[in-house]
């Protein structure tokens, strides 16, 4: 079965781990791996969804001195896709972020995807 919703968000009562995997659910569907255990976007799985476009990536650039007190160039690319209008990035070291932005600009960010209860409303828009 397949059909079209409308959600509003109270970001004051609205659980940020629901909206999150729900929202990671519908970029990375999930699926069983050979030994039938479920996939976990961002993690497990990069391939998008089928109803996922892919963009263009964003790329982040800073100075990164907390080790050793020198300015070191870092560049993060962070990888792009867009389902209904809500826009997901995600950067991935070894370590993964997650970000879901939403067409008004506020977003719900994950700050290490391998986890499910991680999620964080950012009320200012990104």
């Amino acid at each position: 079965m397949k059909f079209t919703y409308t959600i509003e968000l109270d970001t004051d009562i609205d659980s940020p781990v629901a909206v999150g995997e729900f929202l990671r659910s519908k970029f990375w569907p999930v699926v069983k791996d050979k030994y039938g255990y479920p996939s976990l976007g961002c993690y497990t799985t990069f391939d998008w969804g089928p109803e996922v476009k892919s963009l263009p990536d964003r790329i982040e650039e800073y100075n990164d001195n907390f080790f050793d007190g020198e300015d070191n160039l870092v560049k993060e690319a962070w990888t792009r896709g867009e389902w209904n209008g809500i826009i997901c990035e995600y950067f991935w070291d070894g370590d993964g972020m997650l970000r879901f932005i939403f067409p008004d600009g506020t977003s719900i960010f994950n700050s290490d995807c391998k986890k499910s209860y991680t999620w964080e409303w950012e009320l200012d828009p990104v």
